[in-house]
Order: C-alpha cells, then structure tokens, then sequence
C-alpha cells in the first residue's frame, strides 16, 4: 500500500498504520458469555489449543473419513466424564441385617455363629422359637432379617420374651447374653471389654423357661453404644438328673466358658439372636 518517495525513506499509508485485526474465527470456535460481558472471538493460540484437546480426547473427530452424524447427549458424552446419568445403576446402601448376612456366610444366624463357635458352640443350630410382646401384637424373633433389627426405643424388648421348644428334649437349660458389651469388639469373635453380659438363666426347664428354675432373672437390652448381638441358646440336659452348676452369677463378663467346662453333659440343640443398636 506504501510508495517509496527516495530509497531510504518510505511513507506509510494510514491503512498500513491502522490496528491490525484478528484473524476471522468460525463461530463455533467463538467464546460466549453468559454474563453482562459482550462477546468476543476467540484467540488464534487458544483456538489451536482447543483443536488439539479435541484431538486428543476424540481422535475420530477430527477425521476426514469419519462420518457425519448428528450429535445426541449419548453421542457426545464426552469418555472422560464421570457416568452420573440416569442409566447408571443406583448404589443402594445395604440394610444392617444384609450386610451382616453378607459378612462370610450363607446362614442368616452366621453374626451370632462367630461368637459361638469361639467358646465351642457348633454352628448350623436350629432357630429357637422366641415371640416378644409389643402393644400391637406379637413380634417373633428372627436373626439375621429385619426381624432381627431392634433398637432401645422398642421397650417391649424389657418384658421377658415367649420362648418354646419341643417336649421331646425333656429337661434344658437356657441361656441369654450379650458379647458386645459395651461395644462391639472387631469382627465379633470375641467378647467386648465387659463382655459377654448375662441376661438370663433358665435351667431344669421342660417346652418353656416358665417350667424351670430361673438362676439369673431376665433382663431387657440396653447397648449404651453401637449395635449389640443378644443372643439366646438352648441345651438339652444329656443326664436329667445331674444338676446344672452356676459357677458365677455375675452380669458382667461372665466367664461363658467355665460354665461349659462345668457343665459338659449340656449339649447345644437350637439358638436365636437379635441386634438391637443404641439410640
């Protein structure tokens, strides 16, 4: 645009002196502002940064043998993007009573078997038949379920529950306790730290604990913390007229396996439990 007037001086024409103008940018690659900001063109260094990113994520999409089609939310969902659609499958959280099902074995009693098997107690018992009373109705015991989850507000859980068995196990003993007390020790092998806690002794009963002689009266759940196992085992007397020992009356940590050892004509025929967490 300029005409040189001698060789070493040169006049500028005032298109030439004019502010240069940025390259022409397709609309797609134009920035938008959402807020009160007008819109201007996207820079030529930015534009290539974005080609490339584009590239980079999607390198079919910048093919020139790929083929056109129109873009859907499912299409364009970009792989990077965390799949929060609606598609996805909810993570629904477990109840108390399945994952405890769920924690190493298939029977619904397995929470109360690891403690149990810890003293010597055989695993695969029969469900022993335990029915509390509420101000609705009846509420039967059953490990494991949702028939097994309390908490301390249910204070029908205080009146001594209706425990039966069958008459053909003649005399039996039953037994009561808590081996969480005052909280739940690791896995639940073994007992808390004031654990296990008695609750109940029945012994010389016959089809119900009404039929025998109480050693330590009934006693309601309390878990001051966390949720506890109450867990309620039937022996059979092997000899009926041997007399059960009691070596210890002792709520608090009683010693579970001296009474075994003192007792070795007791045989474990049935069992149930319930959790019953602190409020």
């Amino acid at each position: 645009h300029g005409s040189a007037v001698s060789p070493t001086k040169r006049v500028w024409t005032q298109s030439e002196c004019a502010p240069r103008r940025t390259h022409a940018i397709p609309p797609a690659l134009t920035a938008t502002h959402t807020g009160t900001m007008p819109r201007s063109p996207m820079r030529p260094a930015h534009a290539v940064f974005a080609l490339s990113l584009l590239t980079y994520i999607c390198p079919s999409a910048l093919s020139p043998t790929a083929p056109l089609t129109p873009l859907t939310p499912a299409s364009a969902r970009c792989p990077l993007r965390l799949k929060t659609d609606a598609t996805a499958p909810a993570r629904v959280k477990p109840s108390r009573a399945a994952a405890l099902r769920m924690r190493g074995g298939s029977s619904a009693l397995n929470d109360a078997e690891l403690y149990l098997e810890s003293v010597g107690v055989p695993p695969g018992l029969p469900r022993l038949s335990v029915t509390y009373t509420s101000e609705t109705g009846t509420v039967p015991v059953q490990g494991g379920t949702e028939e097994g989850d309390f908490d301390w507000s249910d204070f029908w859980l205080q009146r001594q529950p209706e425990v039966k068995w069958d008459e053909t196990l003649g005399k039996c003993t039953l037994l009561m306790l808590d081996p969480d007390a005052p909280d739940r020790k690791g896995d639940g092998r073994g007992p808390g730290l004031l654990g296990p806690w008695l609750h109940w002794i029945v012994t010389e009963a016959q089809t119900r604990p009404e039929k025998g002689v109480t050693m330590v009266e009934y006693m309601g759940p309390a878990p001051p913390a966390g949720t506890h196992r109450y867990i309620f085992i039937l022996f059979q007397q092997s000899d009926p007229d041997a007399e059960v020992a009691v070596p210890s009356r002792e709520r608090r940590r009683w010693n579970f396996p001296e009474f075994l050892q003192a007792n070795r004509g007791l045989v474990p025929v049935a069992m149930q439990y319930y959790h019953c967490a602190a409020n």
